[in-house]
């Protein structure tokens, strides 16, 4: 009996058993019963390709917004004079000395240059006004004008050059001068502190409103140079010679001879000392010689 009622027993729980066992393998109805694998095989699901990942919250306080500004450029020079002539550079020059009482004298020199360079080509353009008077008599009064265009050969020495040089003079045989030539130039120095060109050439002059109105060919000889053996000061002379062609006794020769000095770099402030030379071996009834010399006081731009 006792056997009977043990073997009963496990029966029922062999059934009871396969009757768990295949409720959770098949389904029931609508309801489906999973098992879930245990928590430590759980893994996080992949991020979805476009998504970006979240910035991780940092401690440190955030950058000062970046704010953009203007570029400016070099300032403007501090004196009055204001750089409008750029690329061009030059002075205005006045030189004014003069007595009273037993002696009357007055001396006025006046002048104006400019001067372009770059690496095609050099212009300069100079006017000097000369007058003078002694007692109430005047004893000079001249003007000069002198422009030169001077055109660089590339990876050469060599210039071209076109040059016009314009004398009115009351103490001369004449009213007015002017000439024109043109030619070769040969750079023999090119630095930045020290330069050396020689010049050769065919030029034209005629005088105006004196016994010789014709128009005289001639040949031009000349050189050019300058010399800065530092920032504040400049050495320059420049000599042309007018031989003409017919007789080469008939010339002319033009020297002038400068040295300037910087007084202030601030104002463009410079002084400079200068002599004028003008030659002529057929003067008339003038001599041959009108040499001015002057000190003068620039203003640069």
């Amino acid at each position: 009996m006792k056997h009977s009622r043990k073997i009963l027993l496990g029966a029922i729980a062999l059934l009871w058993l396969a009757a768990g066992v295949q409720a959770q393998e098949m389904p029931m109805g609508n309801d489906e019963i999973y098992l879930l694998p245990p928590l430590e095989m759980l893994e996080p699901p992949p991020p979805e390709p476009d998504a970006e990942p979240e910035p991780k919250p940092s401690s440190a306080e955030p950058a000062a917004e970046t704010i953009a500004v203007e570029e400016i450029g070099p300032a403007p020079p501090t004196y009055w004079f204001y750089q409008i002539w750029d690329p061009w550079e030059g002075s205005f020059q006045l030189g004014l000395d003069g007595t009273e009482g037993n002696t009357q004298t007055f001396n006025l020199q006046t002048g104006f240059k400019a001067k372009y360079d770059d690496a095609t080509q050099t212009d300069t353009f100079e006017i000097t006004h000369v007058d003078k008077s002694r007692d109430g008599v005047q004893t000079a009064l001249n003007t000069l004008i002198d422009g030169r265009m001077e055109w660089k050969m590339p990876k050469s020495p060599f210039t071209v050059y076109g040059h016009t040089f314009i004398e009115i003079d009351a103490f001369k045989d004449f009213d007015e001068r002017v000439s024109a030539d043109a030619g070769l130039g040969y750079r023999f120095l090119e630095l930045p502190d020290h330069k050396l060109t020689a010049r050769l050439g065919l030029s034209a002059s005629r005088e105006i409103g004196g016994p010789n109105n014709a128009v005289t060919p001639e040949m031009i000889a000349g050189a050019e140079w300058s010399y800065k053996p530092n920032k504040r000061q400049k050495f320059s002379a420049k000599v042309d010679y007018f031989p003409a062609i017919e007789n080469f006794s008939d010339f002319r020769m033009n020297t002038r001879a400068e040295w300037e000095t910087v007084l202030s770099q601030e104002w463009g402030l410079s002084m400079k000392l200068s002599m004028i030379d003008r030659y002529d071996s057929t003067p008339g009834t003038s001599k041959p010689n009108d040499i001015n010399y002057a000190a003068l006081m620039m203003l640069g731009f």
